[in-house]
């Protein structure tokens, strides 16, 4: 617990200290963009008129709170993997790998400290961008708090999880760009965060199961847009968690190569 808070507590300090405003902001701008266009597609293209296969594909007619919802997901998606999946090669890059190597704590309480972080940060962000989204149309008014508690540690398991791996692949390898920007990009397709999958192909629509944030997000949407209680969204987030926790094992497993990698000095 010592290391994690510690890595929790510098993490913080350096996003304080280090980032500038603006990257904040812009982080805001991509989402709000997203939901911008979203709302004048629907309301000036479509003229409000849904088909009838999106509430049958998404179990809600509310289009509006479907994409926002989705968007806000995404960013904060995005910016935990972001944060979790770069650490170890930002470590390299700014030369304190090998001490973080040589340090006598366990890989495990590093990357806590660092998810910790993350999700509060990518919480903090995703909070004021449904702020501001809101009065775009975000309605919450059949949102289930308990569910939704039960819901979103279970997703940030499946997105810690799966920062892992990618962060495993990305310290092996010396890439963030292509790697990163490659998953959020299959993620976007395939996970439901803008559209409901099942307009897909059967096989980009299978292939999205693969991740536990696509069951993460039905479970979140069920809980805020259809009031679904804990019993309804069990099966999908077990499986949620089932992944993530999947996730985690491989990603601390593959960790371990890829630091010898690093340390060998692949680029």
């Amino acid at each position: 617990m010592r290391t994690a808070y510690a890595t929790f507590i510098r993490n913080w300090t350096v996003t304080l200290r280090a980032y500038p405003w603006g990257f904040f902001a812009g982080t805001l701008l991509s989402g709000g963009l997203v939901v911008g266009i979203g709302y004048l597609g629907f309301t000036v293209l479509a003229r409000g008129e849904l088909s009838p296969d999106f509430a049958r594909f998404a179990n809600t007619g509310d289009y509006l709170s479907f994409l926002i919802l989705g968007a806000a997901a995404y960013r904060f998606v995005v910016r935990m993997m972001l944060s979790v999946s770069r650490s170890l090669i930002t470590e390299r890059r700014e030369g304190t790998l090998e001490s973080l190597l040589l340090a006598p704590s366990r890989r495990l309480a590093y990357f806590t400290g660092v998810g910790g972080q993350a999700t509060v940060h990518a919480g903090v962000e995703t909070i004021i961008l449904l702020v501001l989204a809101a009065p775009f149309g975000l309605d919450l008014s059949r949102v289930d708090p308990l569910t939704l508690l039960v819901v979103l540690p279970v997703a940030a398991l499946g997105v810690f999880g799966l920062s892992l791996v990618l962060g495993a692949v990305m310290l092996a390898h010396g890439d963030t760009y292509i790697s990163q920007n490659t998953l959020f990009s299959l993620l976007a397709l395939v996970s439901g965060f803008l559209f409901p999958a099942a307009y897909l192909p059967d096989l980009l629509e299978w292939s999205g199961r693969l991740f536990p944030v696509t069951w993460a997000l039905e479970a979140l949407r069920a809980a805020s847009l259809q009031h679904a209680s804990i019993g309804a969204v069990a099966p999908g987030l077990a499986v949620a968690g089932a992944m993530g926790l999947a996730y985690t094992l491989l990603g601390l497993r593959l960790f371990v190569p890829a630091q010898r990698r690093a340390l060998e000095g692949a680029s």
